[in-house]
């Protein structure tokens, strides 16, 4: 199911990639974030900002760098292990790989 977010849709390209970094930042507050927009003229509520974060930290994309983040190669193939109940084949086969060659890129694996 597509989703449709206003905060997508109000953000410029460059704004919309930063604010996109900004969201994944474990250390960046819904307050901070919805400060963010304010300072650079967008009118969009913290729950709109809360909403697309919770969705944004639902893409894949989004959780592969959660996992990725400081792991060594056995720790990212502990958490590959855990996550693919449910997986269809192909899609395990695309994450280990991309994990594995995010390993060796950091000199992790």
């Amino acid at each position: 199911m597509a989703h449709h977010f206003r905060v997508n849709d109000d953000l410029c390209g460059r704004d919309r990639e930063a604010f996109r970094e900004l969201l994944l930042d474990p250390g960046v507050t819904l307050g901070q974030a919805a400060t963010w927009l304010r300072e650079r003229g967008y009118r969009v509520s913290r729950n709109a900002v809360g909403n697309y974060r919770k969705h944004l930290l639902q893409e894949p994309d989004a959780v592969m760098r959660k996992m990725v983040r400081g792991a060594t190669a056995a720790e990212l193939r502990a958490q590959l292990c855990q996550k693919i109940e449910g997986m269809n084949r192909s899609e395990l086969v695309a994450r280990a790989a991309f994990a594995g060659f995010w390993a060796k890129l950091k000199g992790r694996g």
